[in-house]
């Protein structure tokens, strides 16, 4: 059987999406010796036991975003792919029949404020198109799953869920001197919060909680993070 992956969300410095989907596909292509697997990119990306094809788009054109995911799509359908993987990209399930769509969070629903407020319109528009056309809905946790059928007003036997894992980096030593030296400067118990730093991840409200339980837990707190918007 072929199977085909949009590995775009792990291009560009990728974040939390992007890290579950390149170790999904690499314990996917590890431990799954019967399946072809080929990954779509834009730009040429190795990865052990998989077909690479690059698919390029003028980036300087409107729609290029679309386009691209149109030229995957056809060139999946022409080359008998059976099942197609969208990590986060809604609209390939509108091309390509048999899509697997994970849907990672809401947000852009629940808080639409945190958003452009295009950007919030196109993910409402997009995700109820992909709910409808997705051959199966894989989400991160049970939570989730719920907020979606909630949100289609049912319940829904296509949803599963798939758990994130640990990265394998996580247990390594770092080579990073300065990363080493703050590690070891940790002590051994501490609560650790790892996420992009912007309103929506709800940090005030961690900080807060933490703040009223501080004297009680006796443990500290670590948040670890990508600045992205001003508090």
């Amino acid at each position: 059987m072929k199977i085909a992956i949009d590995l775009s969300p792990v291009e560009d410095s990728p974040a939390g999406i992007g890290q579950y989907t390149i170790n999904l596909v690499s314990e996917l292509v590890e431990h799954d010796k019967k399946n072809e697997y080929i990954v779509y990119t834009r730009t040429p990306r190795l990865l052990p036991h998989t077909k690479n094809v690059v698919i390029k788009v003028n980036r300087s054109l409107p729609f290029s975003g679309k386009r691209w995911i149109k030229a995957v799509a056809k060139h999946a359908k022409k080359h008998s792919v059976d099942i197609f993987i969208s990590p986060s990209n809604h609209s390939f399930s509108w091309y390509f029949p048999k899509t697997i769509q994970f849907v990672h969070d809401i947000a852009p629903l629940k808080f639409p404020n945190y958003f452009p407020a295009l950007a919030a319109f196109k993910y409402k528009r997009s995700l109820s198109k992909a709910m409808k056309k997705a051959w199966k809905i894989v989400t991160v946790s049970n939570t989730i799953k719920k907020e979606l059928e909630e949100y289609s007003k049912q319940k829904r036997n296509d949803i599963e869920v798939l758990y994130p894992g640990l990265n394998p980096w996580i247990t390594k030593s770092s080579k990073d001197v300065l990363a080493s030296e703050l590690i070891q400067s940790l002590p051994a118990e501490f609560i650790l919060s790892v996420g992009t730093l912007e309103p929506r991840k709800n940090y005030i409200n961690l900080i807060t909680a933490y703040a009223k339980y501080k004297d009680q837990l006796n443990i500290p707190l670590v948040i670890v993070g990508k600045k992205r918007l001003v508090f």
